[in-house]
């Protein structure tokens, strides 16, 4: 991943260049990476005991069919994910994402592992599925935080995408997609 500050120096170095070829250009104003959320990165231990990685993702979304919740557990569930918006589609919550794309079903197959496995409650398996976004789409949870600050994102050459609205279901996370419809693209 890279840094806010190496996307502030190429966003400058990108000014560089049109203030050669059109005579103006503002760089951004520096910002405070000491007050900026900070994300968990790979490898980073989970609360699960699972260290955070892309390559789970395949396994989360096998945790789909592996666990059939039942009415009790698909509440904790509701719960859980209702209060997270979805990254690739911001007007739906993570419980009812628009479709089944890889982001969506890794998070509701994380949720079932978690609720089966380890007896999480809605709060457990809220901030599990928040940490878990908020590692595979820091872009969305960025351009967030920017906003609610009145920093515009499009400054640091950051823009709120809705993957699912922009047809970007087919990309990879990190080029601000949904992992895929089907065959998972991590890549």
């Amino acid at each position: 991943m890279q840094s806010w500050i190496g996307r502030s120096a190429l966003t400058a170095i990108g000014c560089l260049a049109v203030t050669a070829t059109l005579g103006s250009c503002t760089p951004p104003p520096p910002v405070d990476e000491a007050k900026l959320t900070p994300y968990a990165q790979e490898g980073d231990m989970t609360t699960y005991g699972i260290p955070l990685s892309l390559q789970n993702t395949a396994q989360f979304i096998g945790y789909c069919s592996t666990y059939t919740l039942t009415a009790d557990q698909e509440a904790v569930k509701k719960d859980a994910l209702t209060a997270l918006e979805a990254p690739c589609c911001d007007d739906y919550t993570m419980y009812t994402c628009c479709c089944d794309c890889n982001l969506a079903k890794s998070v509701w197959g994380l949720s079932n592992y978690l609720i089966v496995e380890k007896g999480m409650d809605a709060t457990g398996v809220r901030d599990a599925a928040l940490q878990w976004l908020q590692f595979i789409r820091p872009d969305h949870y960025r351009v967030v935080e920017f906003e609610k600050q009145g920093i515009d994102p499009q400054t640091y050459g950051l823009w709120h995408v809705e993957s699912c609205y922009e047809g970007r279901c087919e990309l990879p996370f990190s080029q601000g997609g949904c992992g895929g419809m089907g065959e998972l693209r991590l890549e």
